[in-house]
């Protein structure tokens, strides 16, 4: 990729990290469990971090996320590839169950609320088989007991193969929600990279990204396959995060796997994150 634009990429990330950043589910991820895992199988559930990995292929894949405490995230995505590049569609909800309502003088809640989040994105990638580019466009809301607020996003990305390697960065959520509660703040602005290698019968990444009010995250992991024929395979995956420290010496753990049958996929991960909980992801994918 040009070093102009990589430079001009990196000043431009570090100079808007000066603000705290709400809108706080957009940190979650509805699709892979960690930054790194995205890396191992592009489409539309890698299309959550980088726009760059829609594969050329019409796709739906849906995910349901049991998180910690009642929260619970779901995800779809679909993508159809059409003359010179591929369009893709996601949406992610939040649902975060019955909230007691409680006041300083009323302890004892009388009644309960919601608070469900949404983000519906589009975006198109392009390029050549060795190098891609893709950018995306979200709309935002966020609500809370009677507030809510909505905003709008951009994220772009690049992929670059090179033998047995991939190259890729991504700057994501770049944006502003409309005011709640007679204030405003900036999207949790996210940037990073991946480098995958490709191995005898699977995949090894790492990843980097940093959010805008957060400190850099590194994970790592691979992809393995127990078996891979035409019509049948069958994969495993591990791997570990950063960031989550204080929650537990361990946490930061995931594994998971994966069966394929002709043109359908589901797999199920599994998260450790210590005093946070253990969240568990379930997702199935069609391949027309």
């Amino acid at each position: 990729m040009n070093k102009r634009f990589l430079f001009l990429f990196f000043v431009f990330c570090f100079c808007v990290y000066g603000y705290e950043s709400g809108v706080s589910f957009l940190k979650i991820s509805p699709a892979y469990p960690v930054e790194a895992s995205s890396l191992f199988k592009k489409g539309v559930f890698s299309f959550w971090h980088n726009p760059a990995f829609l594969k050329d292929k019409k796709e739906l894949g849906i995910a349901y996320n049991f998180w910690i405490e009642d929260v619970r995230i779901g995800y779809f995505g679909f993508s159809i590839p059409f003359n010179g590049g591929v369009f893709g569609i996601s949406g992610t909800f939040l649902d975060s169950g019955e909230i007691p309502h409680t006041t300083l003088t009323q302890k004892t809640a009388a009644e309960s609320y919601t608070a469900p989040s949404h983000r519906i994105s589009l975006g198109i990638v392009t390029g050549r088989t060795d190098l891609k580019l893709g950018i995306s466009l979200s709309s935002i809301e966020e609500k809370i007991y009677k507030e809510s607020a909505q905003g709008g996003a951009v994220s772009v990305g690049g992929l670059l193969k090179k033998r047995n390697f991939e190259f890729s960065l991504f700057l994501r959520n770049l944006g502003l929600m409309t005011e709640m509660r007679e204030k405003s703040s900036p999207l949790p602005l996210t940037f990073g990279a991946g480098i995958l290698k490709n191995v005898k019968k699977g995949r090894i990444g790492i990843s980097l990204s940093k959010a805008r009010d957060e400190n850099m995250k590194f994970s790592g992991g691979m992809n393995f396959s127990l078996y891979r024929e035409e019509a049948l395979s069958l994969d495993l995956d591990a791997g570990y995060s950063t960031g989550f420290e204080d929650a537990g010496s361990s946490s930061g753990v995931w594994m998971g796997s994966g069966i394929s049958i002709r043109n359908f996929s589901i797999s199920i991960n599994y998260f450790y994150f210590g005093d946070l909980g253990n969240p568990l992801r379930i997702s199935a994918q069609f391949r027309f």
